[in-house]
């Protein structure tokens, strides 16, 4: 629910908002178990006793907010991308601080860096289908931040849609590579190869010491 809607519903019907966010919190809740028995076990290996076990409810409240474990994965892969894209999203807020983040919030979620970036591909064609519609917004952002270094006079070669694409499939396979072997905890030092590559790949200077991408916005 949405803040406007939620505070002209609170106008109107205070109780049912509670009951509202009783459920949005078992949502959660079942979300977030679904995310370290996926984790843990390995999608395939998953049940919905894993699941209510890890979240600490019960099968019926499980039923209640998803009709499938297939569903309710797609839920929490939908809502912990969601997190991550918006890392990328923020405009103007240089590349190094950008990828940092990004590898930042990996590194402090494990779980969910398992989950998304390894398990998503055991799921079935939807979730990859999900997984490659993700992508494209972490796509928009690097163009996006072509077309305004473009716009300040940066020497940026020209670029396609296609190299875009192709840029954030290395990264997303170098980044799920290492998580895959265990060393999701290492990931931040990737950040100056990831951000050397990203700025070869625009055609720009990728000597160390060398101006970071929006590196007035960092400051």
């Amino acid at each position: 629910m949405t803040p406007l809607a939620l505070s002209a519903r609170m106008a109107t019907d205070a109780g049912a908002v509670r009951r509202e966010a009783a459920q949005d919190a078992k949502r959660t809740r079942v979300l977030a178990g679904m995310v370290s028995a996926t984790a843990a076990k390995g999608y395939a290996s998953v049940t919905v006793a894993d699941v209510v076990a890890a979240a600490k409810v019960s099968r019926s409240t499980f039923y209640e907010q998803f009709p499938s474990l297939s569903e309710c994965y797609l839920a929490a892969y939908d809502a912990c991308l969601h997190d991550l894209s918006s890392l990328l999203l923020t405009p103007r807020r240089g590349l190094r601080r950008t990828i940092g983040d990004y590898l930042r919030a990996l590194v402090a979620a494990p779980a969910a860096a398992r989950t998304c970036m390894v398990e998503v591909y055991a799921v079935g064609p939807e979730a990859v289908r999900r997984r490659l519609a993700h992508q494209q917004v972490f796509v928009d952002a690097y163009e996006a931040m072509h077309r305004e270094l473009a716009r300040r006079g940066e020497p940026v070669r020209p670029l396609t849609r296609f190299d875009f694409e192709a840029i954030v499939t290395t990264i997303s396979a170098t980044v799920t590579n290492e998580v895959a072997i265990g060393n999701t905890a290492g990931l931040e030092a990737l950040t100056d190869p990831l951000v050397g590559f990203i700025r070869g790949c625009f055609g720009l200077d990728v000597r160390s010491g060398t101006p970071d991408l929006n590196e007035e916005t960092d400051r």
